[in-house]
């Protein structure tokens, strides 16, 4: 039988659940924050994809022959840190300054232009976007 060695970096948002690895539409497994898995799976090509509840990654064409060995990495939302800190950042100056920004103007719309612009972002990725969610790829550098 060929076998996949799947890797799954660990990210902050999705620590406590587990990708669920499917092959073909079928479920082959789970891995969970920071493992490295490694499934038996039947020779010749297949669509390969993860999910963690309804988000999930694209699908990858795997082609794989007997007795192979294929590396696939997954990891979660890419944008996750940069996204939290920004939404984080406007919150507590908001909060902070509120008296401030709400006498001025323009410092007003900016701080609910910029919040509904991360909002937006954060929403695309849990709609539209959601089978974007996770990456995966096929390692170059195959374990033989």
């Amino acid at each position: 039988m060929a076998k996949l060695i799947i890797t799954r970096n660990c990210k902050f948002f999705d620590w406590s659940r587990d990708y669920k690895i499917f092959l073909n539409g079928e479920k082959i497994g789970t891995i969970s924050d920071g493992e490295t898995e490694e499934f038996n799976v039947p020779e010749g090509t297949g669509i390969l994809k993860a999910k963690i509840g309804w988000r999930g990654s694209p699908e990858l064409k795997i082609t794989i022959s007997n007795e192979e060995t294929k590396t696939i990495s997954l990891s979660g939302f890419k944008y996750e840190r940069i996204l939290s800190i920004l939404m984080s950042v406007v919150i507590v100056t908001s909060i902070l300054f509120r008296d401030f920004i709400s006498k001025h103007f323009l410092l007003k719309y900016l701080t609910l232009i910029f919040l509904g612009m991360i909002l937006l972002a954060v929403m695309y990725h849990l709609t539209f976007g959601r089978n974007k969610y996770i990456a995966i790829k096929e390692d170059p550098c195959q374990a033989e």
